[in-house]
């Protein structure tokens, strides 16, 4: 693979990001749902994080190898 098959893989793949929405709502819960709610937003943070970081380092070792 060369560097300009590279680049374009990489902006291929810029340009079918998702954008999402936001919804908003508000929510009482009693203090058993709060513990649960607050246990699956931890567990949904570190996921989200997780692939964030992957995506990240997948994308500067692209850049790296489109730009040697």
């Amino acid at each position: 693979m060369n560097s300009g098959d590279s680049k374009r893989m990489l902006r291929n793949f810029l340009n079918n990001v998702l954008m999402l929405d936001v919804l908003k709502v508000r929510i009482y819960p009693n203090k058993e749902q709060e513990i649960s709610l607050a246990k699956s937003f931890g567990c949904s943070r570190f996921v989200w994080n997780f692939y964030l970081n992957m995506m990240l380092v997948l994308v500067c070792c692209l850049i790296s190898s489109a730009t040697s």
